[in-house]
C-alpha cells in the first residue's frame, strides 16, 4: 500500500487521480475493511463545508449585488473572512503574507453549523470613540459580551438588541475591546461622513 493505483499497462499513479475524476453529485462506492471483513458502502459526494468561502454575501447571478458584507460600529469595521477578502488585502500571494491564524481558518476550517462564518475586525476608522484601538486590523472576533458568534448577522443582532451599557469584544490573540454602546450608535453618522461611507452596514444585513 504505497498510495498508488493501477494506471494503463504496467503503470501506477497516485490515488488522488481517482478523486480528481469525481464531481459533486456523483455516487462513489468504497470498499472498507471492518473487523477483518470487507464492506462496500456508497457515498453521495457533496460540496465541501469549508468555513471560509470564496466570496460571502454576494449573489453572483445578480450584477447589482456586489457589496461584500460589512458592519460599522464606533468606527470598527467588521466583515466576514473570505478568500476574496484575503486577496484584496494581501494580493494574489496572500497565502504567504496574511496572518497565520486567518490562513489556518482558510485552509483547514470546517463549519460547525450551516450558517457559521468567521467574523473579523477588518480595520478601525480613527475617531474619538475608539482612541487607542487604531492598531487592530484583520483579527477574528471570538465573542461579544461573552456570547460566541455564529456569523455576522448574529453579531449585528447582539449589538442592536443589547441593553448593556458596554459592548465587550473578545478577539483572537487575547485582545479585548470595550466600547460604550450608546456612544457607538451616536457617533455613527460622524464616522460615516468623515470617511465618505453611505451606510453603517451592507444591504444584506
Amino acid at each position: 500500500n504505497d498510495g498508488t493505483v493501477p494506471y494503463r499497462t504496467d503503470e501506477r499513479i497516485g490515488a488522488s487521480f481517482l478523486f480528481s475524476e469525481k464531481f459533486f453529485g456523483d455516487k462513489c462506492k468504497i470498499l472498507l475493511l471492518r473487523d477483518g471483513k470487507e464492506l462496500t458502502v456508497e457515498l453521495h459526494l457533496s460540496e465541501s463545508s469549508a468555513l471560509v468561502p470564496l466570496q460571502p454575501g454576494v449573489d453572483e447571478s445578480d450584477d447589482n449585488n456586489s457589496t461584500p458584507p460589512y458592519f460599522i460600529f464606533s468606527g470598527f469595521v467588521f466583515t466576514v473572512l473570505s478568500e476574496e477578502y484575503l486577496k484584496e488585502d494581501y494580493g494574489e500571494e496572500f497565502d504567504c503574507i496574511a496572518p497565520t491564524r486567518l490562513l489556518e481558518k482558510h485552509l483547514y476550517g470546517v463549519k460547525s453549523k450551516p450558517n457559521h462564518e468567521i467574523v473579523i475586525l477588518s480595520q478601525v476608522l480613527a475617531h474619538n470613540a475608539n482612541v487607542g484601538y487604531e492598531y487592530l486590523q484583520n483579527i477574528e472576533v471570538l465573542k461579544i459580551n461573552g456570547i460566541e458568534i455564529d456569523n455576522l448577522e448574529h453579531f449585528v443582532s447582539i449589538i442592536q438588541n443589547s441593553t448593556d451599557e458596554f459592548i465587550r469584544l473578545d478577539l483572537d490573540y487575547d485582545e479585548i475591546v470595550v466600547l460604550d454602546r450608546k456612544e457607538g450608535f451616536s457617533v455613527a453618522q460622524s464616522v460615516l461622513s468623515q470617511n465618505g461611507i453611505p451606510f453603517t452596514m451592507s444591504p444584506d444585513l
